[in-house]
């Protein structure tokens, strides 16, 4: 395979290019983090990148070459000092797939290559399938995110055991706590993945809809206070909900507060107010949620939707793209709506959600013959 080896110390490049060479592998050099992305128009098929070197580190690399879509799957192998773990740690968090220990062995560095190769072709060739069914999704930023979290908790084990012996109570505690993050961010995908389509196939008629009743303002509570906890801003959280029931079950109502709270806390900064307000209405019940973020354009609040994400190329950002049409359609297909719209004095989002208090036999079909229209 190709390999692209980005090195600022000449001894090391050479010898690691004579040692894949010989391997049988074709590479490609450079001599500092800069020169590595010039080359990488060069088409390599794996990177083995320096941390530690002038005018671009092996992060500002791995930062890089993750952002651009046409890079973002590229095994990422990186150098490190032996007694370097925080780098280590750090690199495995941003989605490294591997390290080698200098001084290192020919086998050491083939071995590490082998593996990422092994572990990360059928995953991507699984993701491109996928592609291929979902032709609206082709260029599909959000398959790097499925892969990333797994990166983290992959690399985060392989560390631990490899270093087991040696390593003291407070670096133990810090890899749990990266394998944790990482899995927590996995299992959040996953969840919001599952919800995606089993929505999808309730408004094709493929799934029929579990329905039932709930009290609004508990679930409310209950679900905001665990999101504002779980991203640390507890104190940001203001609720103002009155007492009343919802005509969706529980589960169904909990993951559109939970979409709805986490896309609040997300693009709003810490330390600025996550506003929740829950009131009877006419048409049922409604829930605004508000937040003091960067806000959308009017333009972006009507392209919401399955796997779209804004301004990717500008903020570096995580998730799929799923929270705020989630919301929408398990809004919808229970007769109900969602609603987007600027927030207070222009500054971030309201996110207006209102769904029936009582079931409405007739509500099913209308709102599912509009959300088949729209995923079409």
């Amino acid at each position: 395979m190709k390999i692209l080896v980005i090195e600022d110390e000449a001894s090391i490049r050479d010898t690691l290019k004579d040692m894949l060479e010989i391997g049988g592998h074709e590479v490609i050099t450079a001599a500092d983090g800069q020169q590595g992305l010039e080359r990488l128009a060069e088409s390599p098929e794996l990177i083995l990148c320096d941390l530690n070197m002038p005018r671009l580190d092996g992060f500002g690399v791995l930062a890089e070459v993750r952002r651009r879509p046409e890079t973002q799957h590229l095994p990422f192998v990186v150098l490190t000092a032996r007694t370097d773990r925080s780098d280590q740690r750090q690199a495995m968090e941003c989605g490294a797939d591997d390290f080698v220990t200098k001084p290192f062995t020919m086998g050491e560095v083939l071995a590490a290559i082998d593996a990422r190769v092994q572990r990360t072709r059928p995953l991507i060739e699984r993701l491109e399938k996928f592609q291929v069914l979902h032709q609206n999704e082709s260029t599909a930023p959000w398959a790097h995110e499925m892969l990333t979290p797994l990166t983290g908790i992959l690399g985060g084990a392989e560390l631990l055991l490899e270093e087991a012996g040696t390593l003291r109570s407070k670096e133990l505690q810090e890899l749990g706590e990266l394998i944790r993050t990482c899995a927590r961010r996995a299992e959040s995908m996953a969840k919001k993945l599952l919800c995606h389509f089993s929505l999808e196939g309730i408004a094709l008629g493929k799934v029929e809809m579990a329905h039932g009743e709930c009290d609004a303002s508990a679930v409310i509570h209950q679900v905001a206070r665990d999101q504002a906890e779980l991203v640390g801003r507890s104190s940001d959280l203001g609720i103002a909900v009155q007492p009343g029931s919802v005509a969706l079950s529980s589960s169904w109502f909990a993951q559109a507060v939970e979409e709805l709270v986490e896309n609040a806390f997300k693009f709003s900064p810490p330390g600025s107010v996550v506003l929740l307000n829950g009131s009877r209405v006419p048409s049922g019940y409604c829930l605004e949620v508000s937040d003091q973020g960067r806000g959308m354009t009017r333009e972006q609040m009507q392209a919401i939707g399955p796997f779209r994400q804004f301004e990717r190329e500008k903020r570096e950002q995580q998730g799929l793209g799923l929270g705020l049409d989630n919301a929408r359609r398990i809004a919808e297909l229970h007769g109900g709506t969602l609603v987007i719209v600027p927030g207070l004095a222009g500054m971030g989002l309201r996110a207006i959600f209102t769904v029936p208090s009582e079931p409405d036999p007739g509500a099913t079909s209308p709102a599912t013959s509009k959300a088949v229209a729209k995923i079409h």
